[in-house]
């Protein structure tokens, strides 16, 4: 589950005033696909997240870094740009303010896939910045 990916691929599809069948139809997804990538963060293969990134006119190397495909050319002042995003409270949506209060008493697994998901999120609000 990775919710900047998911934050990507929702506000920049609607920011185009795209539907979901509109870019399943662009990318050759089924619907339910681009539905389960929205809702729930999953991730596809690199391969098609580049595709829907070319689609939606991403940067390629943005979005597979929002999906967890580090790419290798990422300096580290473009990570910083966007962990420093992250940063921005009043950028957070209010699921994400709930789960960070909700941080308290978490197991060590527990607090590394937040984390996971929290790079993840800092990702997908500098590519949503971009656009």
């Amino acid at each position: 589950m990775n919710l900047g990916w998911a934050l990507l691929i929702r506000s920049t599809r609607t920011l185009r005033h795209w539907t979901r069948t509109r870019l399943s139809q662009e990318v050759g997804l089924d619907h339910s696909y681009i539905k389960l990538m929205e809702r729930d963060g999953y991730v596809p293969r690199a391969e098609k997240v580049v595709a829907i990134a070319d689609a939606l006119g991403i940067q390629r190397k943005r979005a597979l870094a929002a999906a967890g495909y580090a790419p290798a050319d990422l300096t580290p002042d473009e990570w910083e740009a966007i962990l420093t995003d992250l940063r921005a409270r009043d950028r957070l949506c209010p699921e994400l303010r709930a789960a960070l209060r909700g941080l308290h008493g978490l197991s060590g697994s527990q607090l590394q896939e937040a984390d996971a998901m929290l790079v993840g999120l800092a990702r997908g609000f500098a590519l949503a910045r971009e656009q």
